[in-house]
């Protein structure tokens, strides 16, 4: 997951198109599921998830956004995450930092994890009991916050 879990990536890019609104995913139930996650009990069948929607998928061609949306919304909760204000908390924590390359972790891929274990690819660093949060949540992203949203303080570092 956290090959492509980065702000302005092509990848999350291409899902912020698909989650925003005129997408077409827009406002549904999405998580991301790995191929190393066990099968779902709640699914009969041997297989997990990753591999039943790999063996039935339909390809979607999609075009990465230019620029990412401000906004990650969850509807169900009614939350928001600022992903400007991830951006500007990262600068300011790496000021004294002499890295030429700063990289904002994009929470979605982390909050829509069915899991975080046995990849290569897995969360390590702070708020790690968060991964997966907001599976089976509808959400969506915009430039535009609901009247009467919270945001949510939820923030990822990778150690």
């Amino acid at each position: 997951m956290m090959e492509f879990a980065w702000i302005g990536n092509d990848y999350i890019r291409a899902i912020e198109a698909i989650l925003s609104p005129g997408g077409l995913w827009y406002g549904d139930t999405v998580w991301f599921e790995g191929d190393y996650n066990d099968p779902d009990p709640e699914v009969n069948t041997e297989e997990n998830l990753y591999h039943l929607a790999y063996n039935s998928w339909e390809c979607v061609s999609v075009e990465p956004l230019d620029n990412h949306k401000r906004f990650v919304i969850n509807a169900t909760k009614q939350q928001y995450i600022d992903l400007e204000a991830e951006e500007q908390s990262l600068s300011n924590d790496d000021e004294e930092s002499d890295s030429d390359s700063r990289f904002v972790i994009h929470p979605l891929p982390i909050l829509l994890a069915c899991s975080s274990e046995g990849g290569g690819g897995d969360y390590k660093g702070t708020n790690e009991d968060l991964v997966g949060l907001w599976v089976g949540d509808r959400v969506y992203t915009d430039d535009v916050i609901p009247e009467g949203y919270d945001k949510a303080k939820i923030t990822f570092r990778e150690c």
